[in-house]
């Protein structure tokens, strides 16, 4: 399961887990804080809901990503999916807007349309391959932010996700030089006592550097 920032994913949950885990799941992998994620219940009413999707433009706090999440989303009503079109359609680049039903048939054509639809069984992890990648066209001061959240032992398995992430790209859009960078790093990283966090700001710097030329 692959979640991008600047998109909204429609997430039909048939796993054991409930959607308040599958989203903190979420959340936890992104390394959004709670102050960064918005979360607006079907039940509640259409003011707040706007009060929500106003604090979704207001750029993160403490993390990389602001995240909106909708539960419930089957049982929206059509006054509270007018409101949510515009913020679906286009989210801020930091910006994650999810919706989550049951049954995608509960949720109006107008929001489907909008978003990546994502189909979760349980059996597959919460993968975030591109977000890595993703980061690499952030600003400097963004990725460091990301970069200094992590724990040294995680870096070598968002690594590894972002290699599958740039292999499953389409040719024309596959970066060869940064799947190379990113693989000479993992490779260093797996075998000696390599500075990750050194790792991963050379690679910034050589992909920066590469797209000026």
């Amino acid at each position: 399961m692959i979640i991008e920032s600047g998109k909204s994913h429609l997430i039909i949950n048939r796993s054991k887990k409930s959607d308040n885990e599958l989203l903190k799941e979420i959340a936890d992998s992104l390394s959004v804080s709670e102050s960064d994620l918005i979360i607006f219940n079907s039940l509640e009413g259409v003011s707040d809901l706007r009060k929500k999707i106003s604090s979704l433009l207001i750029k993160p706090h403490s993390s990389i990503y602001r995240i909106l999440a909708i539960l419930n989303g089957g049982n929206l009503s059509n006054e509270q999916a007018n409101t949510l079109l515009k913020i679906f359609e286009e989210p801020p680049s930091y910006a994650i807007a999810i919706i989550f039903a049951s049954n995608p048939s509960m949720v109006l054509p107008t929001i489907r349309s909008r978003c990546t639809y994502i189909d979760y069984k349980g059996n597959e992890d919460v993968c975030t391959d591109c977000v890595y990648v993703d980061l690499l066209n952030k600003s400097f001061s963004d990725y460091l932010k990301f970069i200094s959240s992590l724990e040294t032992d995680e870096i070598p398995d968002m690594l590894k996700n972002a290699l599958e992430c740039i292999k499953n790209q389409e040719g024309s859009q596959r970066d060869l030089r940064l799947f190379e960078d990113i693989s000479k790093a993992y490779l260093r990283l797996c075998s000696s006592n390599s500075n990750a966090k050194l790792a991963l700001e050379s690679i910034y710097i050589s992909n920066k550097a590469r797209k000026k030329t």
